[in-house]
């Protein structure tokens, strides 16, 4: 009788945990959209889904809890789009997960803004050490999918209004949109998130959503939020994370 009550109270209190970050998503089945024209119908699991994207500071305790160096660390770069208008990208010498969109170290006060200039394997390390794990592609769909109240610019950074007060373009804090109808913020827009990557399939690693340097147009289709990557360790200010957790 007594583990009984240990067991419940740890419960409970895994529970409100769980609902201070993380929104639980009832699953069912849905028809996911392979490509235009084509779909599967799609069984979707019980999970808890982070609320927001994985903050600056978030991504900070992961670092000073484990030592962890990140990719962009360890190349001494990350990669950028150039300001809107312009053709290509730039090499930010320097930049790393605690950077804006231009390579410049955020301070404090913006430290409730999506981590950037992460890799698949910095998702996936971060979400290993909070005993969570990436959403499989199908997931994301899932939560991308419900459909939500006002206008599609309300719940969304892209690049008609992220424009910062000296001209750039840039994320912005979480949570400052609308959600979506299930609890979940900036699943568009702000920066893309990684899905799981199963190694067995031979195509690129996805980032979903779609962030802050896209047109709000972009967002209408299911196939204009998306961005494949060839490399597990490649970064860029396009890239955050999100996390999911199996419900037990």
């Amino acid at each position: 009788m007594k583990k009984e009550i240990i067991t419940i109270l740890l419960l409970s209190f895994f529970a409100v945990v769980y609902s201070q970050d993380m929104q639980l998503i009832k699953g069912g089945s849905y028809n996911y959209k392979l490509n235009v024209g084509s779909a599967k119908k799609v069984l979707i699991k019980d999970i808890y889904v982070d609320k927001h994207e994985v903050t600056i500071k978030g991504f900070m305790e992961f670092v000073k809890a484990t030592g962890y160096k990140s990719d962009a660390q360890k190349k001494g770069y990350s990669i950028a789009i150039k300001n809107y208008g312009q053709l290509g990208v730039d090499t930010l010498w320097g930049a790393d997960w605690r950077c804006d969109s231009r390579g410049v170290v955020r301070n404090k006060e913006c430290y409730n803004y999506p981590v950037m200039h992460v890799s698949y394997n910095d998702a996936i390390a971060f979400a290993k050490w909070k005993g969570k794990r990436l959403l499989t592609e199908e997931e994301w769909m899932y939560v991308a999918s419900a459909k939500s109240s006002g206008k599609l610019e309300e719940r969304l950074w892209c690049l008609e209004n992220s424009k910062r007060a000296d001209k750039a373009w840039d994320a912005h804090a979480v949570c400052t949109k609308e959600p979506n109808v299930l609890g979940v913020y900036d699943i568009f827009g702000n920066v893309e998130e990684f899905v799981f990557h199963d190694t067995k399939q031979d195509r690129p690693y996805l980032a979903k959503g779609g962030c802050f340097w896209d047109f709000l147009e972009s967002y209408k289709t299911m196939l204009g939020r998306q961005m494949c990557v060839m490399y597990p360790d490649y970064t860029s200010d396009r890239f955050g994370i999100r996390c999911a957790k199996d419900v037990k």
